[in-house]
């Protein structure tokens, strides 16, 4: 394509790089005489002043070497607005853990084979809200909280060593055993998790479509008691304390009974038993039962091991069958 003609010399439009003619400094661009201190500064030449040169301030390439330090880590990750929050949940734990020597009850306690397991009684407002049929037994598994220090491996948490669990004691034989694991999780999936389980539970005990179940029932022999439902938290540390709360509020769990050490051993794991009948939603609401209610949930027997120390699932699934599954015996597990 060839290219378009220069204008000549002769053009209208004349050289853009000549220099414009003298009458074009008398006017402004709306044509106003232009003051002549204006005319002498624009004309004025430049004048530099002897001195060193400014530094350059731009960059030359390749560039030199960067000190990867000089500007902070690139991948530094903010604050988490969550982790504030737990801590400060944390730390109302930790202070409800401390209690005042003016205030606190000196109890002395009968080791059993050398391992620390005793009975707390539940508060009145969780042993008021079980239906009274259940509040008449004559065990202490509705009026009263079991707690042991585990300070020994799964695979010795036997009755050799001087352990036990409730269901056990009770001669009861347990059908099917739930275990729920968790590490960190909010308590709103914890209760929503919880909830979820206890609401199957009501209705495997309450089904007319299972042969087995209904003649369980009929025979006297409630289908919850050949229920266990074990939690097993992967270490105390890590924990979202605000599931503690849920638990304490269904009567699981208390605060200040747990011992870091017995004769010396540390505690492997703190062991919480009790049946309740209290649950706690996703909303969350709590749920309790109601005078004559068909919907009412069954009594769930339920075994909350809380490990000292973060150990993987591995670990918590050694507690689960090793240590509570060798000793329950059950015909079925459903891990969670």
């Amino acid at each position: 394509m060839d290219r378009p003609p220069l204008p000549s010399s002769n053009s209208s439009y004349g050289d853009p790089f000549a220099n414009p003619p003298p009458s074009s400094f008398r006017r402004g661009a709306c044509g106003s005489p232009v003051s002549q201190a204006v005319r002498e500064h624009n004309l004025a030449p430049a004048r530099f002043s002897p001195g060193p040169r400014p530094s350059f301030s731009g960059g030359f390439y390749p560039p030199g070497p960067v000190d990867p330090n000089a500007y902070g880590d690139p991948y530094g990750r903010p604050a988490s607005v969550v982790s504030t929050s737990t801590n400060g949940v944390d730390s109302a734990w930790r202070r409800r853990q401390t209690i005042k020597r003016d205030r606190g009850v000196t109890r002395k306690v009968k080791l059993t084979n050398g391992n620390f397991i005793t009975e707390y009684p539940v508060p009145t407002a969780v042993f008021s809200a079980i239906e009274p049929n259940y509040r008449q037994s004559s065990t202490t598994e509705f009026s009263h909280m079991r707690y042991t220090a585990a300070t020994v491996d799964p695979d010795e948490f036997n009755e050799e060593h001087g352990f036990s669990l409730r269901t056990k004691m009770y001669n009861r034989q347990t059908e099917l055993l739930i275990a729920v694991t968790s590490y960190n999780e909010d308590k709103t999936l914890y209760a929503r998790t919880l909830h979820g389980v206890m609401l199957n539970i009501r209705d495997i005990c309450k089904t007319k479509q299972s042969k087995f179940w209904r003649r369980s029932a009929e025979e006297g022999n409630p289908g919850w008691q050949k229920i266990v439902v074990a939690l097993i938290v992967d270490g105390l540390e890590a924990m979202d304390k605000s599931v503690l709360d849920i638990l304490a509020t269904v009567g699981v769990y208390q605060d200040g009974v747990m011992k870091k050490d017995i004769d010396g051993k540390q505690t492997v794991a703190h062991i919480f038993e009790y049946t309740t009948q209290l649950s706690i939603d996703a909303t969350p609401q709590l749920v309790l039962p109601q005078q004559g209610d068909a919907n009412n949930l069954v009594p769930v027997q339920i075994i909350f091991v809380l490990k000292a120390k973060n150990q993987k699932k591995i670990n918590s699934h050694r507690w689960l069958f090793n240590a509570i599954g060798k000793m329950l015996l059950p015909e079925t597990c459903v891990l969670d």
